[in-house]
């Protein structure tokens, strides 16, 4: 929580007990509720206000109203009637639920903060618009199917003093709809309009940097890449240049720079029949696609233009590509498709499509909660090239995102239930193996690979046809 809530509650605390148990005198509580509420007010000016910290206000102004029109105490030796009782332990009662729900629910649903990216470079970020003209928009026929894409990357060190991008991008427009997909109020997801990521929007480049490999990073099924930031800012801290593509109509919004938004149109069918099989192979086409232009466009193939900070600043010998969730399948699938790509990693994901039959060939790298158990078999049994396979305990799916530290009851909103494990230690511990298997196989740092394979209480691997070191 931030300082000034924390302040404001505390003040609250205190006022209420004050009026509770009638403790000094109706001046004294009138002072406890003024200044309250003037924190209050400062907390709502400086920090912003937000619909978590609602109930704090309300009990606040309801309160202090009647702290500052009651005009008189009750009389000192009042004979204490069994009604009187009574009331008094209901207005206890009253109070302790009252401050329950002031301070939980603000604790439990903080403006987040997450974890810095460990590599020694700064983090810069920059967003840019992508038309490809040779596939048409599903619901504008007569225009182009139009992407957004976000690109994170080393920075120069003066990076480090500049003010912080906002965590995610757009939020009036994302926010509801991210919502909307794990089944919550549209407002959920407001308080992230007042969450900072770790990146500087469009600052210079790291200049000892020559050419850096480049990886692209698709989201999982409508959602938002933005629920993978620290994932991609970890990586590009590394040296990397990360893209990620919001695949629209699957993405819960895409918004742009026109202000014209794309909301999900993907079905929402039963998990694991045909129906959703069949809807899920379909978007793992698209974003295959997807991530193709990007990758003709970032070789000077099309007519869409790249940000001037990412010219020649990345190898187009050295590419990779990860993704989360079905952004995982997506990986497997334009592996299978494009020789450009020379390995790629599938954090929590199923396959879908040809893929499932034919296995890939690059190199692969497969991070799965052990919730999964044999679901992903048939698939790593065709794989052909160098592979890990890594099984996580005590985590759920969205455990291996930045969900766990947005709030932890959305894991409650999960399927398989609450993580037992800190989400940031998954995250933290799944990222250095990411990270090592693509030093291991576009930087060609064999060594790598051990950390890869490095033993963790929660984290087994397996790997297979691994390079001699």
């Amino acid at each position: 929580m931030r300082l000034l809530e924390i302040v404001s509650l505390l003040a609250l605390s205190g006022a209420l007990v004050a009026l509770t148990f009638r403790a000094g005198s109706v001046r004294t509580r009138r002072v406890l509720f003024g200044a309250t509420a003037g924190l209050m007010g400062l907390q709502a000016l400086v920090e912003g206000a937000r619909w978590q910290l609602f109930p704090a206000y309300i009990i606040t102004a309801a309160c202090g109203a009647l702290v500052f029109l009651r005009s008189t105490a009750p009389r000192a030796g009042a004979k204490v009637s069994s009604i009187r009782r009574v009331l008094r332990a209901l207005r206890v009662a009253l109070a302790a639920a009252a401050l329950s729900v002031a301070v939980i629910l603000p604790a439990s649903l903080p403006v987040p903060s997450f974890p810095s990216p460990e590599g020694p470079h700064p983090v810069g970020t920059v967003r840019f618009l992508l038309e490809d003209p040779a596939r048409a928009d599903e619901a504008e026929p007569g225009r182009p199917r139009r992407l957004m894409a976000q690109a994170w990357y080393p920075a120069d060190a003066s990076a480090a003093s500049a003010p912080r991008a906002r965590y995610l991008p757009d939020v009036v427009q994302t926010g509801p709809a991210l919502s909307r997909t794990f089944g919550l109020p549209s407002f959920f997801a407001s308080h992230l309009a007042y969450a900072s990521s770790h990146s500087h929007e469009n600052v210079p480049f790291a200049p000892a940097l020559d050419r850096a490999p480049l990886l692209v990073f698709s989201h999982g099924h409508r959602l938002s890449s933005s629920l993978n930031t620290t994932t991609l800012e970890a990586l590009a801290s590394q040296g990397y240049v990360v893209i990620a593509l919001e695949h629209t109509y699957d993405a819960a919004a895409v918004v742009f720079p026109d202000g014209a938004v794309a909301l999900s149109q993907a079905r929402v069918p039963d998990q694991g029949t045909d129906e959703d099989v069949a809807s899920k192979t379909f978007w793992v086409g698209v974003r295959a696609a997807d991530v193709r232009f990007l990758l003709d466009t970032m070789a000077g193939a099309t007519s869409s233009r790249i940000p001037d900070i990412l010219a020649r600043r990345f190898d187009a010998a050295q590419v990779g590509v990860l993704g989360f969730s079905l952004g995982g399948g997506t990986a497997a699938e334009v592996c299978r498709t494009d020789a450009r790509v020379a390995a790629c990693a599938d954090i929590d994901g199923l396959i879908y499509g040809e893929a499932t039959t034919s296995g890939v060939t690059q190199p692969f790298l497969l991070i799965e909660n052990e919730a999964r158990e044999d679901a992903m078999d048939a698939f790593v049994a065709r794989l052909r090239g160098p592979s890990c396979r890594v099984r996580v305990a005590g985590v759920t799916h969205v455990g291996f995102s930045d969900i766990p530290a947005i709030t932890p009851l959305l894991s409650y909103f999960t399927p398989r239930g609450q993580d037992t494990e800190r989400g940031d230690d998954t995250v933290r511990e799944t990222n250095q193996r990411v990270t090592a298997f693509f030093d291991a196989t576009l930087r060609r740092d064999r060594d790598r690979w051990s950390r890869v394979r490095s033993a963790h209480p929660r984290f087994s691997t397996a790997c297979d046809r691994l390079p001699a070191p």
